[in-house]
This record gives structure tokens, C-alpha cells and sequence, in this order.
């Protein structure tokens, strides 16, 4: 997993790229944007309905995705490729910068040395909080859960709430989290994770809440996100196969409505293989801004969180604040 954020023009989404070219086309103008789905690519039009299936080519490598953090102070902590990492933002800046480093285990740093991001061409409070801004609020544990016996997680700048097993464990307000791969990421906030470094650096689940500016449609949205979360976590080489479900429009019990997807991600091979899937909701804010709560988890194996479990965190989704 690892830090990014989208930008606040929204995802950039290149095309699938020529044979003999690196995967994802590493042509993006930001490094921390995720892609969309190519199968999923369209010409510019709101709301659009998207063409038929697909994906990108397998990218080289072996492993699943590498984890990392990220936070709202100016600090960088990275560690090689595939381990944890933990990078924090620059105030108003929100283009956290990671880069290898030669030690094989986290670094972290409580000070706040000179950033070397590049100063943006509006502030904070000119453009308003991007699509990932992960800064938390005050009050957030005043939010009760809607499951009984579960534990609520929120992501207070976009105004999202969702109920989590207590086995899982929130992350900080201030932090987002997500995948890395070949240059590419995908980054969410309001999070959690479930067995975290059940095996190295891998966990059984992720969870999160994340913006989408510059969506063509919730519809179209709802499929890139569950798609590209399970390319990120599970690394589509080898045998693996990833499996898309069709899109459907979606009522939650909290009466929050929008557009759901899953991708299946199956035949990893390696120490730490194992199933999985990728779920999406998409829905609008209260604020009117597109949002996509996310969760990822392992399959196939004593306690793993099943369809009926799933469903219910789905159906605490709500919009609070």
C-alpha cells in the first residue's frame, strides 16, 4: 500500500500503451494519480455509459503492491520497494514526494524538514480541499456506529462515515493510504486495515473513503476504482486473473444511493498469494462532489471476510457532518 492523492482537476487516465512500452504509459502529470480502467475510457462526456470490458497489460514484477502512509505534516519517510513506508504531506501542498531508500526497514521521522515539493499554483484555500485531503476533524469518535458492536470510521473532510468488525484497525484521521506499482498509485483516507503484516508487509483488507473529481459518470467511476484497487493490491502477473462483476445502481440501508462494483482477483502465486476482492460504492457528497468508498479483502482462508459481511459494511456507508 502506499500514499498519493489525486490532484484537483481529478484522475488523469491514459490510454493503454504499444507493445514494447512500460505498462499504464507513465505519461500522467502526477505520479500520486490513479489510473482508470482503459477498458473504461471514454471520450469527453458527462455522464456517460462506459464501453464494454477489458484491462491494461501485466505489468513486470512479482509481488503485491507495496504499503504506504501518508499524513499532513512536511516529513518523508520511504523504504524500498515492497515494504511499508510511511510519507508525510507537505500543509497545503498535498503532492507527498517517495523515493527508494537503501535500508530494508520503515523510516520514519518526527521533524519536519524542508520539503523539496514544488510550490502549487493555488493554495489550499484558494482551490478548497482536494479530492484526498486527509486532514481529520475534532469530534470524529462523537460519530456512533451503526452496527451494533462495530466500530465507526470517518473521513470528516468529505463528510463519510462507515462501520468496520472490530478485529480491523482505523488509521489516523491525518493519514491516506493505498498501492504502489510501477510508478503508478492509488491512494485513499478515512482508513483501515485487517491483519496488517499478516505476512511481511501484506494485510488481509483495506478499507477507505476517496474522492473522484473530474468523474464522467458513478456508474463509470464505481468500475475504475474496484478494478484499479485490485490491480494495485494484487499485481495482475503471473497467473493471476482479474474478474470485473457488472456495475449496478445501489440503495444502502442508510438510504445513501449511487453505483457498486467489484474485481476478483484470483491464481496469485508466492509466499504471501492469496485471493481476493476489490468492492467500490460510488455516490455523491453532501457537497455534490463525487465519492467512492473501497475495501479490499483476502478470501480463502479460516475467518475470511465473507459476502454477507461485506454487504453489511456496505450498508453503513452514510454521509454525516
Amino acid at each position: 500500500m502506499w500514499p498519493g492523492q489525486q490532484e484537483p482537476g481529478g484522475p488523469q487516465y491514459p490510454q493503454q500503451p504499444p507493445q514494447n512500452q512500460p505498462p499504464w504509459g507513465h505519461q500522467q502529470p502526477s505520479p500520486y494519480q490513479p489510473q482508470q480502467h482503459p477498458a473504461y475510457q471514454q471520450p469527453p462526456q458527462t455522464w456517460g455509459p462506459p464501453p464494454g470490458p477489458g484491462g491494461p497489460p501485466k505489468p513486470p514484477g512479482g509481488r503485491r503492491g507495496a504499503v504506504i502512509a501518508v499524513s499532513v505534516v512536511a516529513a518523508v519517510a520511504v523504504v524500498a520497494a515492497g515494504a511499508l513506508v510511511a510519507v508525510r504531506l507537505t500543509g497545503d501542498d498535498g503532492d507527498p514526494q517517495a523515493g527508494p531508500s537503501s535500508g530494508g526497514s520503515p523510516v520514519a521521522s518526527s521533524s519536519a524538514p524542508a520539503s523539496t515539493t514544488p510550490t502549487p499554483s493555488a493554495t489550499a484555500s484558494e482551490e478548497g480541499p482536494g479530492p484526498d485531503d486527509a486532514r481529520g476533524n475534532p469530534g470524529e469518535d462523537t460519530i456512533k456506529p451503526v452496527v451494533p458492536g462495530w466500530q465507526t470510521v470517518v473521513r470528516s473532510d468529505m463528510g463519510v462515515a462507515y462501520d468496520l468488525p472490530k478485529d480491523w484497525t482505523a488509521k489516523a484521521p491525518g493519514l491516506l493510504i493505498g498501492y504502489e506499482w510501477d510508478g503508478n498509485r492509488v491512494v485513499t483516507g478515512g482508513a483501515a486495515v485487517l491483519d496488517e503484516k499478516w505476512c511481511g508487509t501484506d494485510e488481509r483488507g483495506l478499507a477507505g473513503v476517496k474522492g473522484g473529481k473530474g468523474a464522467k459518470s458513478l456508474k463509470t467511476e464505481a468500475v475504475n476504482e474496484a478494478y484499479n484497487w485490485a490491480y494495485g493490491k494484487y499485481k495482475k502477473e503471473g497467473g493471476t486473473k482479474l474478474t470485473e462483476s457488472a456495475p449496478r445502481a445501489h440503495t444502502n440501508a442508510q438510504g445513501l444511493h449511487g453505483w457498486i462494483a467489484s474485481t476478483r482477483a484470483t491464481g496469485m502465486k508466492g509466499k504471501c498469494a492469496a485471493d481476493g476482492t476489490s468492492y467500490s460504492f460510488t455516490f455523491l457528497g453532501k457537497d455534490k462532489e463525487v465519492r467512492s468508498w473501497v475495501l479490499l479483502v483476502d478470501s480463502g482462508y479460516a475467518g475470511a471476510t465473507d459476502a454477507a459481511t461485506v454487504a453489511r459494511i456496505r450498508d453503513s456507508v452514510r454521509l454525516v457532518g
